[in-house]
């Protein structure tokens, strides 16, 4: 009877139905979307790894970086943008794998040297022969003893116990192995710049 629907009525509003349902909806879109970002990232992982590819192929450099960056971005959460430019390149015949690993450990040094809010932009092109990958951000920078240092075995700025100082040795090593070079331009405050040069033959 109209009696018992105004008690029904009365005690949901003292539950505040109408909220819990509204925040139930807001869990589950939440909950959505966050299954997709893990997906995102697992696929992204897959295809970065690349295990199974340990023997030289022709591989897209533009679609390494592109796979690579969705692990960073998880690294980035919502206070640094990444700006993609990518130029038309040949298939290079590398260690894609290899290759990813440098990608993932230059990255993630420039978004270690943001502190706060900031914008890390990668470039790629072909030039005289080589393709080359740039990687700037806008963080802290080094002053030139700190570059003249990088790649040493054990050498990191980051500090005790964030680092062991080999991502970069490995990363100059790797690089070297495709006949290529990887230089930093930097000056404190200014941000850095790390350009990769890979050769084609």
């Amino acid at each position: 009877n109209a009696q018992e629907r105004a008690a029904i009525a009365a005690a949901g509003q003292a539950a505040a139905i109408d909220y819990v349902w509204q925040d139930m909806a807001d869990i589950v879109a939440e909950s959505q979307d966050g299954v997709e970002r893990i997906r995102q990232i697992v696929l992204a992982l897959r295809n970065f790894s690349r295990l199974d590819e340990a023997a030289l192929k022709e591989a897209d450099i533009n679609q390494g970086l592109q796979s690579t960056l969705p692990i960073v971005r998880a690294l980035c959460k919502d206070r640094i943008e990444i700006v993609e430019q990518y130029g038309d390149l040949p298939p290079l015949l590398c260690h894609p794998g290899e290759l990813n690993q440098v990608f993932l450990n230059l990255l993630i040094n420039a978004v270690q040297a943001i502190p706060a809010r900031g914008q890390i932009w990668v470039a790629t092109a072909m030039r005289g022969g080589a393709i080359t990958v740039e990687i700037r951000d806008s963080g802290a920078g080094m002053d030139e003893a700190t570059l003249a240092r990088l790649g040493e075995p054990f050498f990191t700025t980051k500090p005790v116990g964030a680092g062991a100082g080999l991502g970069l040795a490995v990363s100059f090593g790797i690089v070297r192995r495709h006949r290529g070079r990887i230089e930093y331009a930097s000056k404190p405050g200014q941000g850095a710049t790390v350009t990769v040069t890979l050769p084609m033959a």
